[in-house]
């Protein structure tokens, strides 16, 4: 009596294919199918990846484009900037000027106010002057 092992298929008994061909061919087919679906993937992987690429560039492109508004638009508000500095240091210019003016007219004003205060003593110098040669003559 022959007995069967469990590690090796029993001898083919004719025409029929064994089970390690059936298995050595499904193998091969399973291979040559997962061989097939990577090869499907890859191709896919791949559109994605140009697909990708190309949504990338134009993205990248659209931010590109809104930081150079925006780099406009700061430049623009900076030159109003120096245009405004510019007007102030003009109207300052302008206020050290009126400030100069006043600064003679309050010197103007004092010289006047010491002149009449000169005027003030002489003209009561000479009241005084008049008094006594009013006195004088009524004695």
């Amino acid at each position: 009596m022959s007995t069967i092992s469990l590690d090796h298929p029993p001898p083919s008994t004719g025409g029929e294919p064994t089970l390690d061909s059936k298995i050595n061919t499904l193998e091969g087919g399973l291979d040559s199918k997962v061989d097939g679906l990577f090869a499907k993937v890859d191709r896919q992987l791949t559109k994605v990846h140009i697909l990708h690429s190309g949504v990338d560039r134009h993205f990248f492109s659209k931010v590109d484009s809104q930081f150079e508004k925006i780099h406009s638009l700061y430049s623009k508000v900076g030159n109003q900037f120096v245009k405004v500095n510019n007007q102030f240091a003009k109207v300052d210019s302008q206020f050290a000027k009126v400030d100069n003016q006043f600064a003679k007219v309050d010197s103007q004003y004092a010289k006047v106010v010491s002149q009449l205060g000169e005027f003030n003593i002489q003209l009561e110098e000479l009241f005084n002057l008049v008094v006594r040669g009013c006195n004088l003559l009524e004695e």
